[in-house]
């Protein structure tokens, strides 16, 4: 590759696959003074090229990190699997953020039904599992994530361990 190549795609489409359905996704971003905050998000689009990501949050939960964002433009986001506990970690950059077009709502729809399937699969009844996703007539914020790199952050010796990447 010559140095002027874009750098391939983070993850492979098995990772792909992985943070679209089931997981927990919680994304950090800092201020320019390095203040932290954390937003849960409700759904995960990938590009067809793997270089992007849609992650979609309710608006009324993450003016904090979209004004982190704003600021600094630098976010990591960990999806974990409560069955498995199998977690990865994405660090890079914010491409940008907009209200959730039909599009993003559908992909929130389905990460509902995937969420309270994994959560029912380790005995949580049904309405806990409903109460932990925001309803389907909530705003939803489109914020766009470019991955740079992947941490392996499972439980056990390998957590932190910085991941090849993976196209």
């Amino acid at each position: 590759m010559s140095a002027d190549a874009a750098p391939g795609p983070v993850l492979d489409a098995g990772l792909a696959d992985f943070i679209q359905h089931h997981v927990s996704m919680n994304a950090a971003a800092r201020d320019r003074d390095n203040r932290p905050t954390v937003a849960r998000a409700y759904g995960c689009r990938v590009a067809p090229d793997r270089r992007e990501l849609t992650l979609l949050f309710p608006a009324g939960h993450c003016p904090a990190l979209l004004a982190c964002l704003a600021e600094t433009g630098t976010l990591a986001v960990v999806f974990s699997r409560p069955s498995t506990h199998v977690t990865i970690q994405l660090k890079g950059r914010c491409t940008g953020s907009a209200p959730a077009s039909a599009a993003d709502r559908a992909v929130v729809d389905a990460y509902r039904i995937s969420f309270i399937e994994e959560l029912a699969s380790l005995g949580y009844p049904p309405g806990f599992a409903r109460a932990m996703v925001p309803p389907a007539d909530t705003e939803w914020v489109a914020v766009g994530f470019a991955p740079e790199t992947l941490y392996d952050q499972t439980p056990g010796p390998h957590a932190g361990r910085r991941m090849e990447r993976r196209e």
